[in-house]
């Protein structure tokens, strides 16, 4: 009377997490993540194919992991679509954007204070402001006051491009060290990750570093 319905087979419950993973991905934020999460999907399908024998299915599956990893490496190389766009303090935008943000401000940046003193530039990633990073100069030191990226852009390529490799910027202002204190442990972990070392100036903990 009732009709048995059919049991999944393990390999085809794999293919369908798999496939799950990898959609989940691509609506994931960061490119980082998306990149991960789509390589573990398509890992799990091409063990998927592989226990139910399926020459074409395991092709196809390594096809496209190679070109989601050889997609990455190349956007990472893609350093021309960031840049720093200095404004000044009564910048409207500037304000809008520190109004909208400024309980998590608060969590990372507990001390800061707006100065008119201070040196504000705009971190630009695809023609969209990524974040903003506020610094006092004083000589050759550079004192960062703020530096905060917005969620979505928080995948390390900005931090790498304004600490690593595009120094030149800084060094162009007469900058050959770059100081900042840290309240909070994952912006502790971001400075280390970006190269700086801490040390302890007039007994103060800081983090720096210098760019050659």
């Amino acid at each position: 009377m009732f009709r048995e319905l059919p049991f999944m087979e393990l390999h085809e419950i794999i293919q369908l997490l798999s496939i799950s993973i990898v959609v989940t991905g691509i609506f994931l934020r960061t490119r980082k993540q998306r990149t991960l999460v789509i390589i573990l999907g398509l890992v799990g399908l091409m063990f998927g194919f592989y226990m139910l024998p399926n020459m074409g299915g395991i092709i196809f599956s390594f096809v496209i992991l190679c070109y989601v990893i050889i997609k990455y490496y190349i956007s990472r190389k893609k350093i021309s679509q960031i840049n720093i766009i200095e404004v000044t303090q009564d910048d409207n935008y500037l304000n809008k954007f520190l109004h909208y943000y400024k309980k998590e401000l608060y969590n990372f940046f507990p001390l800061y204070e707006q100065s008119y003193n201070d040196r504000v530039f705009f971190l630009i990633r695809e023609m969209n402001v990524a974040g903003i990073l506020i610094v006092k100069i004083n000589g050759s030191e550079m004192i960062i006051e703020l530096d905060f990226i917005k969620p979505e852009y928080r995948d390390f390529e900005i931090g790498n491009y304004i600490y690593n490799r595009n120094t030149g910027y800084f060094k162009k202002l007469g900058v050959s060290k770059i100081l900042a204190k840290s309240f909070h442990k994952k912006h502790s972990k971001y400075l280390i990750r970006m190269g700086f070392k801490q040390t302890l100036i007039n007994e103060q903990l800081f983090f720096v570093k210098n760019i050659d």
